[in-house]
């Protein structure tokens, strides 16, 4: 997909059905390894260029990616769609995307995981458009919380800790909840990959048979 020049972020929510036989109970570090290997120009690629965060609800994760490098937000989705239904992913849905935000929400890419059974957050009863936006506004604040007290001096990482653990739980669904924003009607990243990608442009020519010949001159 094509980017202009932008002053701005990229934030994408995605929904991730994850293959639990291949996590072997080690979920967190499994995919936080899957991401920081994400490369295509250099080392540590994704760590440099992408914050965000990712809480796990086996077998499910949300996730918000964040960056300035459009191209390199598309990679990121396309090494995600790669994996489906042969490593880590079974299935995956796009939530929300949006381009030219113009403040950051998170510093860095987080990776924590939670058990499903603790969420508090309840969502199926709200209009679809409600639950992605409930989803991603709370990833917003839990941001902005971060980034608040990760700036105070007189905080420490216990902290910060307690802000992912406390809003997760409290404003982010699981289970059921969860899975009524990936229905039938939701996006999958396959379909949202090839709505975005630009259309082969052929040449007249092309759609010929035979090929006309090259001329000499």
């Amino acid at each position: 997909m094509f980017h202009d020049a932008q002053s701005g972020y990229n934030h994408t929510v995605i929904v991730a059905k994850i293959n639990d036989m291949q996590m072997k109970n080690k979920h967190e570090e499994m995919l936080r390894n899957f991401f920081e290997d994400i490369q295509r120009d250099m080392p540590d690629e994704f760590s440099i260029k992408m914050t965000g965060y990712c809480i796990i609800y086996a077998p499910y994760y949300i996730c918000f990616l964040e960056t300035e490098d459009g191209d390199f937000n598309d990679y990121v989705l396309r090494e995600i769609q790669n994996t489906i239904g042969e490593r880590i992913h079974e299935q995956v849905w796009v939530l929300f995307n949006t381009e030219e935000v113009p403040q950051k929400a998170f510093d860095q890419f987080v990776v924590k995981v939670f058990p499903a059974q603790q969420s508090q957050a309840e969502i199926k009863a709200l209009p679809m458009v409600d639950r992605v936006a409930k989803i991603y506004t709370s990833m917003l604040t839990i941001g902005a919380d971060v980034r608040r007290t990760a700036n105070d001096p007189s905080k420490n990482q216990a902290h910060i800790d307690s802000i992912y653990s406390t809003q997760s739980i409290q404003n982010l669904p699981a289970q059921e909840d969860l899975q009524s924003v990936i229905g039938p009607e939701m996006q999958t990243l396959e379909e949202h990959l090839e709505f975005y990608e630009p259309p082969d442009i052929l040449l007249e020519d092309e759609l010929c048979w035979p090929n006309k010949p090259d001329l000499d001159y």
